[in-house]
């Protein structure tokens, strides 16, 4: 039995009242959350459901009361003596140490997981009335807030059917045993457990479960750190025998020596202490040498725990881990700056905690915890369960087979998400690898194909399609290029060159210009920005009905040049700019594109976009109207004209620090005209009434939200644009 920390008894009257009606408070708030709760039924064509009826209503909160009440009586039965309730135990309510750290870290757990999710799915949008909201990140956070209960039921299950699997022979005689519920929990089987919960929850809910978990699995470490100190408390997962004279020694109570929150002694001993009061081995006391026959200065363990009340000093693993956890979370939380894709941060959790529970578990000495020695004996090897005797090396525990399982799945998640652009290319021109990388080149290849050819509605993920693919066809140009070389027998490389220009690349010109015998290649394609893309895209629906009159221009990002020159070292091609060049910003437009009026430079920001946007490059695509185009591998030149542009659909503008704005924010009138002319625009060709629209009501709600957007998010300046989306215009702000 675990140590207790207080417990509630209800031998008095107005105790056995108030617990009654605390049971009747719960049964009603579960009660009245399902009545809130209740839908009515969906409808086939807009997919939204109806509100609910009132029987609808009754339906679901009683069948919730129902549940409630089951729970009650049981609660009510353990707790309360039989004059007080019929068939009562009255054991009262015992407040574990164990179990109270193990709810606060799961609580812990899940808050903090909320908060994350929240932040990893934010998309800050202007709605009338309102202002700028977070209109996708709270929705997450309740997403995670309901799937914890999915986890919390997966978990307790997973780590039982484990505890029951690992000491089979302790419920072979009677297999009803492994439904009490009297203790016995595995964390490996919880995490396991938990995962699959996590993932049907995720198929459930259409999320990508990679992402989720990247989200998540870092306050399980968390969570994990305060459930260590439980353990501690319990007494149970103790380490081996330390010797009388280590300093990092510990001892558990015994029943005689335990005491309570107010200093009583309780009938309960710590697990370690009843483990070793049963154990016939012998030990030496002052090295903590554990043999299996007597010696000269070995005491049997159960002699020396009986006459002592306490256990021997062993190592405290559960604080090793509690730290280590309390690092890893740290660590990972710093880490999610640096991901390349969905699933970085949860392989590197799995290959990390494998190696942290598997060098904690070498101090491990309980053998409950399960062994190959215990494993061979429940199989009725004997034989072989005495040439693995349980201090052996060898004797790998359940866990640690685990662990190994968990860090070979997460080196080959880690393996199999390589970076898609630079790491595929640059590693083989360098000269750092030797095969070229024919089959993640063609990987990638068909991805891009892919993401191309699918129908996407949304114009910024049309234009973030653009960029990436912009990306490609310069590594596509450079892989041509290089096995056109190697085929030609004209592709040299020296290795020691190569990490010279390597480095030299990392060392700019004292002038600030590139060197030019180094080549520069261009910006990274990661394959979570792919991913991302292709859970936005999605095949156009065949019986899509055409709406006539629906806008078809929607705001352009533009897309800035990727400028790179000089002469490449020998062997390796040079990297062609794949964007047309931009409009000089606050200065005399290129010729060809008209000049923004009506928006002054702003004093403290860096930059000022453009009224009217840059078009993107179509470099291996049919060229724009009015533009010639551009064969592959040939730069764009400076002084070539750009194209006319499209019709002014966005208004971005600047905001500088809360520091130097006045009032408002820095908004001046003719920025805030600016921005109102481009709403008001981008409404009127999307066919909405814009009557209610005043100038006044968007001015005065830009200059209250201005503030409290740099404040809130620590930014530098807040960019707006004007989105169409589905062919209704609302105003973004995007902060810097």
């Amino acid at each position: 039995m675990l140590p207790v920390l207080l417990r509630l008894s209800f031998t008095s009257l107005w105790m056995q009242l108030l617990l009654y009606a605390v049971a009747v408070g719960v049964v009603s708030s579960i009660a009245f959350n399902g009545w809130q709760g209740a839908e009515g039924s969906v409808d086939a064509k807009t997919g939204k459901a109806a509100p609910a009826s009132l029987q609808d209503k009754l339906l679901r909160a009683l069948g919730f009361a129902a549940i409630g009440g089951a729970l009650a009586y049981f609660g009510l039965m353990y707790a309360l003596p039989a004059d007080a309730f019929p068939g009562g135990k009255g054991e009262g309510i015992p407040l574990h140490t164990y179990g109270v750290l193990l709810a606060s870290g799961f609580i812990c757990a899940v808050s903090v997981a909320g908060r994350l999710a929240q932040d990893e799915w934010r998309r800050v949008t202007f709605v009338e009335g309102r202002g700028f909201v977070d209109t996708e990140g709270p929705k997450k956070r309740e997403q995670v807030m309901d799937m914890a209960f999915w986890v919390l039921v997966g978990g307790l299950v997973g780590s039982r059917v484990l505890f029951v699997m690992v000491n089979w022979q302790d419920y072979a005689q009677d297999w009803t045993k492994a439904f009490s519920l009297g203790g016995g929990l595995v964390f490996y089987g919880g995490l396991i457990g938990a995962g699959l919960a996590a993932y049907l929850f995720a198929r459930k809910y259409d999320l990508d479960f990679l992402r989720l978990a990247d989200v998540c699995i870092p306050t399980v470490s968390l969570g994990q750190c305060l459930g260590r100190l439980g353990c501690f408390s319990a007494g149970c997962c103790w380490g081996d025998m330390a010797g009388s004279h280590s300093h990092t020694g510990v001892t558990f109570p015994g029943s005689g020596v335990a005491q309570d929150l107010f200093g009583r002694l309780g009938h309960a001993s710590s697990l370690a202490y009843g483990s070793q009061a049963g154990d016939d081995r012998f030990v030496v006391e002052a090295t903590g040498q554990v043999l299996h026959h007597a010696a000269p200065g070995a005491v049997r363990i159960s002699d020396w725990v009986a006459q002592h009340g306490t256990t021997l000093p062993v190592y405290p693993t559960q604080l090793f881990e509690s730290v280590g956890q309390l690092g890893l979370f740290v660590a990972l939380l710093y880490a999610r700056r640096f991901r390349r894709f969905h699933g970085h941060i949860f392989a590197l959790w799995l290959m990390a905690y494998a190696v942290l529970r598997t060098t904690v578990e070498l101090f491990r000495g309980d053998v409950e915890r399960g062994t190959l020695h215990g494993l061979l004996e429940s199989l009725g090897a004997q034989g072989l369960a005495a040439s693995v005797p349980l201090e052996a090396w060898y004797n790998v525990s359940t866990s640690q087979f685990i662990s190994l399982c968990m860090f070979t799945f997460g080196a080959l998640l880690l393996g199999r998400h390589r970076p898609a652009g630079r790491h595929t290319y640059e590693q083989y021109f360098l000269g750092m690898e030797r095969q070229a990388p024919i089959r993640a080149h063609e990987d990638l290849k068909k991805r891009m194909i892919r993401l191309k050819g699918a129908f996407v509605r949304s114009t910024s993920v049309k234009f973030r399609v653009q960029t990436i693919h912009n990306k490609f066809l310069t590594y596509e140009r450079l892989w041509v290029r290089t096995i056109q070389e190697i085929e030609a027998g004209t592709y040299h490389r020296d290795l020691a060159k190569a990490r010279r220009r390597s480095e030299a690349q990392k060392k700019p010109a004292a002038s600030g210009q590139p060197r030019k015998d180094v080549v520069e290649l261009p910006e990274e394609i990661s394959d979570m920005e792919i991913e991302e893309i292709e859970e936005l895209t999605g095949r156009r629906p065949i019986n899509e009905p055409k709406v006539p009159g629906r806008p078809v221009n929607e705001p352009v990002v533009p897309v800035a040049a990727v400028a790179t020159g000089g002469t490449p070292f020998r062997g390796t091609p040079s990297v062609a700019p794949v964007a047309a060049p931009v409009a000089p910003l606050g200065g005399t437009p290129f010729r060809g594109t008209p000049a923004v009026p009506g928006v002054p430079a702003v004093a403290g920001a860096t930059k000022l976009p453009s009224l009217t946007p840059a078009m993107p490059s179509t470099v291996g695509g049919t060229p724009a109207a009015g533009r010639p185009a551009v064969p592959p591998g040939m730069a764009a030149k400076s002084g070539a004209p750009a194209a006319p542009a499209r019709p002014v659909v966005t208004a971005p503008v600047a905001a500088p620090r809360p520091a130097t704005a006045g009032p408002g924010g820095g908004m001046s009138d003719d920025k805030l005209r600016a921005v109102y002319d481009a709403y008001v625009t981008a409404k009127r060709r999307c066919q909405e009434d814009t009557s209610k629209l005043s100038y006044e009501s968007v001015a005065a709600t830009l200059r209250k939200q201005v503030p409290e957007l740099l404040k809130q998010h620590n930014a530098k300046a807040v960019e707006f644009k004007v989105v169409i989306k589905d062919g209704k215009a609302s105003l973004k702000a995007v902060p810097k």
